[in-house]
């Protein structure tokens, strides 16, 4: 499909345009299910990678798409909650060790139900959940 590079025609059909909107719609709906425990959506998602077993900020970083400097700046209030506790990775001190502690995991343990409600709702609104998944991976690789 051709698309004709005018304003109208960039307002009415732009992928990245619709895209954005719908992410900033969603972070809404997270974080009022969220909301309860104090949490956003980003620092959600960090304690579960946390709970995966992500071990470093580098790694988290690249769990979750963005640069060192921003997962470094979102886990920031998550220490200071005490539910990330931080230390040196080993023999290399510039790695920065991630351990979520009980408070995390219990603080997740909580949030858990909220966050499948925000899900079912967001999954329940997108008739082919699963293929727009799917497709949406498959861009910028």
């Amino acid at each position: 499909m051709v698309y004709e590079p005018r304003p109208d025609t960039v307002a009415a059909t732009c992928a990245m345009q619709a895209a954005r909107a719908t992410a900033r719609r969603l972070t809404r709906l997270y974080e009022r299910h969220l909301a309860p425990h104090d949490l956003s959506a980003s620092q959600f998602t960090a304690l579960v990678a946390l709970a995966r077993g992500v071990g470093t900020v580098g790694a988290l970083a690249d769990a979750l798409d963005m640069d060192r400097t921003t997962a470094s700046r979102l886990l920031t209030p998550l220490r200071r909650r005490g539910l990330v506790a931080t230390g040196t990775g080993g023999s290399d001190r510039r790695v920065v060790g991630l351990t979520l502690t009980g408070a995390g995991r219990a603080t997740l343990d909580a949030a858990l139900p909220d966050w499948a409600a925000a899900q079912a709702e967001a999954v329940g609104a997108v008739p082919d959940w699963d293929g727009l998944r799917d497709s949406m991976a498959k861009l910028g690789d």
